[in-house]
């Protein structure tokens, strides 16, 4: 269980890092949307290539009695973004004000419309974690 949790933390660290990037990026060009997503790639590719745990590409291949174990790896996203969001409180630049008008563009959205997304976003990285596991990470690169 502290195997699983560490890998978990990890995998948050990897996309959490990726978010933090993407912030950064965005305050000072306009191809902020770009890097964000070869960051994201990245901290994908890292998370297969290290084995870790992570939520939106566990959670398509989960069977029955396995509904802890999902919990525990939600958890320790959640701890490894955490983590990164500490770190970033240091940091001399002001991704606060990029990271809340993106909270305040979900917020206009609903509930409804960005649970639809997400629905499409865990599709996504499903199927891109079945071909990853096929030695193809193309897929990767671009979910």
């Amino acid at each position: 269980m502290i195997k699983l949790l560490r890998l978990s933390i990890f995998a948050g660290v990897c996309i959490g890092t990726a978010g933090f990037g993407f912030l950064a990026s965005g305050l000072q060009s306009s191809y902020g949307s770009l890097v964000g997503a070869v960051l994201f790639s990245f901290g994908l590719l890292t998370v297969v290539g290290y084995k870790l745990k992570l939520y939106t590409g566990t959670a398509g291949f989960i069977v029955k009695g396995e509904v802890g174990m999902l919990a525990m790896i939600l958890l320790g996203n959640i701890i490894g973004c955490f983590l990164v969001a500490l770190f970033s409180r240091v940091s001399p630049m002001d991704i606060q004000a990029a990271a809340q008008n993106i909270v305040e563009l979900r917020l206009r959205t609903g509930a409804l419309r960005c649970g639809l997304l997400g629905i499409g976003c865990g599709l996504l990285m499903t199927t891109a974690v079945t071909f990853a596991k096929e030695k193809n990470i193309l897929p990767l690169l671009f979910a």
